[in-house]
């Protein structure tokens, strides 16, 4: 037998919960249909009566999806950079195959049967991509060699092994504001400018700064021993 009842102020009059997401599913997708069906309106009628401004409309929506691309990749979410840093450590902490260091060792090796005194230092420099292994060859360079390493990176990038912060704070240090210029008019006329004095003053503030670290960690190093 059937009775009737009061309604539920909670109810919503569709049946189960089930029932009334299928029709808010409903609901959204004959809206999306509706919108699909007048874009292609119009889409036909400005084919027909407008081209010039249909084409510029599609162009711009194709150069905004291109920039939306790119941000996405030169932007990625936390999410995805704490992804990548897990990985990165996880590659960092595997064996390490020595091909590279092998080579690397040679290499100084032959350099060090050079006349280096001709050289103005002896530098080596390792130039690629990011994410090539420089830093873990360095790494591995030093647990056969005695080795002082900094990771100067950005503090605000992302990448791993993390920058060493108070390093880069320490090597930023801005230089005296008060750079003594030449002493006289003498030196300013005799080829020596002002702006040259002070760029040549800079460059000695941060060659300080360089020796100043070196020589700090090198003082480290004798006391860990």
């Amino acid at each position: 037998m059937n009775t009737t009842s009061e309604p539920n102020p909670g109810h919503t009059g569709f049946g189960s919960q089930a029932a009334q997401a299928k029709f808010i599913a409903n609901q959204e997708e004959a809206e999306n249909l509706n919108r699909g069906e007048a874009f292609q309106n119009m889409f036909e009628w400005m084919e027909e009566h407008d081209p010039d401004r249909l084409e510029k409309l599609l162009d711009n929506r194709a150069t905004k999806r291109e920039k939306e691309k790119k941000n996405a990749n030169n932007n990625p979410t936390p999410s995805q950079t704490n992804i990548i840093l897990r990985a990165l450590q996880k590659d960092w902490n595997n064996t390490y195959f020595p091909h590279s260091l092998v080579a690397l060792r040679d290499l100084i090796r032959q350099y060090q049967l050079l006349g280096v005194d001709e050289y103005y230092a002896k530098t080596l420099v390792f130039v690629q991509s990011s994410g090539m292994g420089k830093s873990r060859l360095a790494d591995a360079f030093g647990e056969v060699c005695p080795m002082i390493n900094f990771i100067l990176r950005d503090p605000r990038s992302s990448g791993f092994p993390p920058p060493d912060k108070e390093i880069v704070s320490f090597m930023r240090d801005e230089p005296p504001a008060d750079i003594p210029g030449p002493t006289s008019e003498q030196g300013i006329s005799g080829g020596t400018s002002r702006d040259f004095l002070k760029k040549r003053a800079v460059v000695a503030w941060n060659h300080t700064l360089a020796a100043a670290l070196l020589q700090a960690s090198f003082e480290t190093c004798k006391l860990a021993m």
